[in-house]
């Protein structure tokens, strides 16, 4: 959902950010959002149906230059 929202923000504010969401580890890795999430998140507009779940590289500390844990 954050990936979405942050998403949104960047489209709506017209930002060139680059916004990616990876978790910490593979449980959920190559698999799709929840279907509730993607029906909630719907209802405000986000859309999450063509998310896919990855975990989280050390690259990714080189590639971004802010990373977020939530």
């Amino acid at each position: 959902i954050a990936e979405g929202v942050l998403l949104k923000l960047t489209r709506e504010h017209q930002l060139s950010w680059t916004v990616e969401s990876a978790g910490t580890n593979r449980y959920h890795k190559g698999g799709p959002a929840d279907p509730r999430t993607v029906e909630a998140a719907q209802a405000y507009g986000i859309d999450l149906s063509k998310h896919i779940a990855r975990r989280m590289r050390s690259q990714d500390f080189d590639n971004y230059d802010i990373v977020f844990s939530m």
